[in-house]
């Protein structure tokens, strides 16, 4: 009892060191500033800065001083280019820590098997991620450029890639994540007939999803539910389900019972729906 309360406490007391050495090395970062600057030039993301100096009136008759400038001096300082692919991390990780704030949210849903609200699953956010870590990706790559004009195609060829990536995440996640979503939601309802006893999340699974003619409805073929030891096939059960179905715009489903799966499998039935 002891023990755990002690390694509990540590863990808490941990929090302010931990952030103590995150602004010290934060500090460090800063304080070498310039070391960083001169890494980031090759890529485009910074520029040297430069001298001017005025002294002396050459073969000048009007008697005009000369300007120097005199270039490599050491000193570096973020260029436009730089302060963009700032601002595009800093919302790549914004969006990261919202995907992981969102996956530790599913993982409690889960954990707590299912009872609580469905989690969201934020498809926008994991397809900002995504486009920041491809235009970063890009950039370390082939980033490292002798030229200004290879360092603006790297950057677009980069930015368009990002986007692409964007696009990508966003076609292939968001239906998936509302199919996932409402899936869950339906299990929810459904868990109170299965037969289990008791809640869990993840017992039932919706495949072959359809869509309707005027795209105003969608619905799973297929529905493939786990039983537990208390469902015994009637048809008020089935009745039930396809109730709950109905809740959510579905048609009905014809339902038929695996005994050594223990596991019962619907079919859509859109046809007799209007029967």
């Amino acid at each position: 009892m002891n023990d755990s309360t002690s390694g509990g406490n540590q863990t808490e007391n941990a929090a302010p060191w931990i952030a103590a050495a995150v602004g010290l090395l934060g500090w460090g970062a800063w304080a070498d500033r310039n070391h960083w600057y001169a890494k980031l030039a090759p890529y485009g993301l910074t520029s040297e800065d430069t001298r001017t100096a005025y002294g002396g009136y050459g073969d000048d008759p009007f008697r005009r001083q000369v300007a120097e400038t005199t270039y490599g001096t050491g000193h570096f300082h973020i260029n436009a280019a730089g302060w963009v692919v700032i601002a595009i991390v800093v919302v790549g990780l914004v969006a990261g820590l919202w995907c992981v704030l969102a996956a530790a949210g599913v993982a409690r849903w889960w954990a707590s098997h299912g009872t609580g609200a469905v989690p969201k699953i934020p498809v926008p956010a994991l397809a900002v991620l995504a486009a920041a870590a491809v235009f970063v990706t890009v950039l370390m790559l082939v980033g490292r450029q002798p030229s200004a004009a290879a360092h603006t195609i790297v950057f677009v060829a980069g930015i368009f890639l990002g986007v692409a990536a964007w696009w990508v995440v966003m076609i292939v996640g968001m239906m998936p994540g509302a199919y996932w979503r409402t899936t869950q939601a339906f299990a929810g309802r459904a868990d109170q007939v299965l037969g289990h006893g008791h809640p869990g999340a993840g017992r039932v699974r919706a495949q072959q999803w359809q869509v309707s003619a005027d795209a105003s409805r969608r619905w799973p073929a297929k529905l493939v539910a786990v039983t537990g030891p208390g469902w015994q096939h009637k048809p008020s059960e089935l009745d039930e389900l396809n109730r709950y179905a109905r809740e959510f715009g579905w048609p009905p489903y014809e339902w038929r019972y695996d005994p050594m799966r223990k596991r019962i499998t619907g079919s859509a039935r859109p046809d007799v729906e209007n029967l």
